[in-house]
């Protein structure tokens, strides 16, 4: 008897079950206890679908049949295996798919076939383990792509190679502990990519290279523990970069960067060193008209012998460092700065003050600029001399 009603509800019609609304053209299936999506009559015009918080187990050649007006497909918090081949062959207006919160755990090389108007796919938290290098193939119109909150370990260096439209790509809190240098290579349009709440070690060189568009980069709660110059890794014109809650212990990459370009850099929750580095780090903060966590977020601190200092303490040790604007094509001569710490006359416990002595090398730079000056100088009056006689003489053959 129980196999009987199931049976049934498998068979079941859309405008049985459902609740059409024929203005906007939308199927509303939500909590009506459905293993098998139901057939499509009476919602044969329906744009969207939605069928959330069902039973639903697999969607296979056949289920759709008959929606083939539909753009919006919606199967949230079901019990979905996987997507089996032949599901979208009728789908060639399907541009919003939603699958989030089911039990998917491999993307198949057939599984979006016939869907290549798909604009936007949310698959967040699945269970994805498995990606095929081919699995999006097809998929040029793609602008969103969502995979977080899965099992994802690693990634086919290609598997994004067709996307060449998409915008947004989401691959937070999976277990991630690499990434390929070629796996973002073709995604001219990227403007954000998010892979918060992985297991990344580091950066290959080159990983942002060609990515042109992109404007927000968030690699909160990884494991990195060293960031490659940012020229080297193609970052050139990024607004939001998140490095918080990572195990980074130095901050030279990130000074550099604060330098040359404006751009938000949350660093708090790292272990940073209180080394010279961390100095240069203050110097800038120091020099920052706007509120520093505004650029830098908060928590940002630095430990030395089981004490920790922010970026408004006074650091007590000595250091020289070589400390300029660092600007990746710098045509000035790097400024030497002598940091030397001297107890504070104003407190009663051991923080220190620091002075900074700075020494501009003028005199050799005054002189590399008066020779260059006088250069100039000489061969402007070579060239005037040379043309004021080849004027006379065209002047004397004129008249004779």
């Amino acid at each position: 008897m129980l196999v009987a009603s199931n049976h049934e509800i498998g068979q079941a019609i859309c405008d049985q079950v459902c609740e059409y609304n024929s203005l906007s053209q939308k199927a509303d299936c939500n909590r009506q206890n459905l293993y098998y999506v139901p057939s499509s009559k009476g919602c044969e015009d329906s744009i969207t679908l939605s069928l959330d918080f069902n039973h639903i187990e697999e969607l296979s050649d056949g289920s759709l049949l008959g929606y083939n007006h539909l753009q919006n497909l919606y199967i949230s918090e079901n019990s979905l295996l996987g997507i089996h081949n032949g599901t979208f062959n009728d789908s060639r207006h399907l541009q919003n798919l939603v699958l989030s919160v089911n039990n998917i755990s491999a993307l198949h090389s057939s599984t979006f076939r016939g869907a290549e108007t798909l604009l936007t796919i949310n698959l967040n938290r699945n269970k994805i383990q498995d990606i095929d290098k081919d699995a999006f193939h097809s998929l040029n119109q793609l602008v969103a792509l969502r995979l977080s909150s899965n099992k994802i370990r690693s990634l086919p260096p290609t598997v994004f190679h067709d996307l060449h439209e998409l915008q947004d790509l989401a691959l937070d809190n999976n277990i991630l502990e690499a990434i390929s240098d070629q796996s973002f290579k073709h995604l001219p349009k990227l403007r954000s990519l998010s892979l918060r709440r992985n297991k990344l070690t580091e950066l290959p060189y080159g990983l942002f290279g060609r990515l042109n568009s992109l404007k927000e980069v968030f690699l909160s709660e990884n494991n990195l523990h060293n960031i490659p110059p940012f020229p080297v890794l193609g970052i050139n014109s990024v607004d939001l970069f998140y490095l918080d809650h990572n195990n980074l212990t130095t901050s030279d990459t990130i000074t550099t960067y604060l330098y040359i370009a404006r751009v938000q850099l949350p660093i708090g929750s790292n272990p940073f060193k209180c080394d010279c580095s961390f100095l240069n780090l203050q110097m800038w903060h120091l020099n920052q008209k706007t509120a520093p966590n505004d650029f830098l977020g908060g928590s940002v601190m630095c430990s030395r012998e089981d004490a920790q200092y922010s970026l408004d303490d006074v650091l007590p040790f000595d250091c020289k460092a070589e400390y300029s604007n660092p600007t990746p094509y710098s045509l000035t001569t790097p400024r030497t700065t002598s940091f030397t710490s001297v107890k504070s006359p104003q407190t009663d416990d051991n923080r220190f003050l620091t002075t900074q002595t700075i020494n501009d090398n003028e005199g050799g730079f005054k002189t590399s600029v008066w020779f260059i000056f006088f250069v100039i100088l000489f061969f402007y009056s070579v060239i005037s001399t040379t043309i004021l006689i080849k004027w006379f003489l065209c002047r004397e053959n004129h008249t004779i």
